[in-house]
């Protein structure tokens, strides 16, 4: 089973921090939805954004997307993954180790 914090610990050892697996979820959440025509699919089985923290303490973001018809899926998914390690990065000091994003299809708009 996945742990539900992930712990930092800084050279200064006043104490320890912990950051619960939602923070990182949310992070990913509000990066992607800045990005225009990019749409996070939730279902009712499966959040659309999802962190994993590992026994070894691995940060694995999942996220599933869907994006506007015509939109390049490639240059698109390395931005949502270039976008959200920056985030975090930025955020949290802390470095996730791996950003999957699954194009699940292409919504076309009016």
């Amino acid at each position: 089973m996945a742990q539900e914090y992930f712990g930092i610990k800084f050279e200064n050892e006043v104490g320890d921090i912990h950051v619960n697996r939602s923070v990182f979820e949310w992070i990913a959440r509000i990066t992607v939805q800045e990005i225009e025509g990019v749409h996070i699919i939730d279902s009712s089985f499966k959040k659309g954004i999802n962190a994993v923290l590992s026994k070894n303490g691995l940060l694995k973001i999942d996220v599933d997307v869907k994006y506007n018809y015509g939109m390049n899926a490639e240059r698109t998914s390395r931005l949502i993954q270039d976008k959200i390690m920056d985030a975090i990065k930025q955020m949290v000091d802390v470095h996730p180790d791996q950003v999957d994003v699954s194009v699940l299809g292409f919504q076309f708009v009016k």
